[in-house]
């Protein structure tokens, strides 16, 4: 290597791949809820635990994603694409304020309609 030639530098990662990553775990993971509700309607017998799982999926994803958003993180971070666990954590964070607003909102019309 001659002086004038610098030694490439290590990627940190890319924020916006990190985002994407993170909308698209979220959509599968969402996919998944929908699917098990579509199941317990279609088949009565298995109602009971898919209902639970599936309404655990759906409504609770702001906090079930946490199960597969921190490992990869994790992973990230240990390969140093901080960029990238950093635009996961963004993602992650995004859907638990949707989320939570949207638990909000449904606080907030429990007193006008009958749920």
């Amino acid at each position: 290597m001659s002086a004038d030639q610098v030694p490439p530098q290590p990627t940190r990662g890319n924020l916006y791949i990190g985002i994407l990553v993170g909308a698209g775990l979220t959509y599968l993971a969402y996919t998944i809820g929908a699917s098990l509700t579509h199941a317990t309607i279609e088949n009565r017998t298995i109602a009971v635990s898919l209902s639970v799982i599936s309404a655990a999926i759906i409504w609770g994803l702001g906090l079930l994603q946490w199960i597969y958003v921190l490992p990869l993180g994790i992973y990230f971070l240990r390969k140093r694409q901080t960029r990238t666990a950093t635009g996961l954590l963004i993602a992650a964070l995004l859907v638990l304020v949707i989320n939570i607003a949207c638990w909000v909102a449904l606080g907030d019309l429990k007193g006008h309609f009958r749920m």
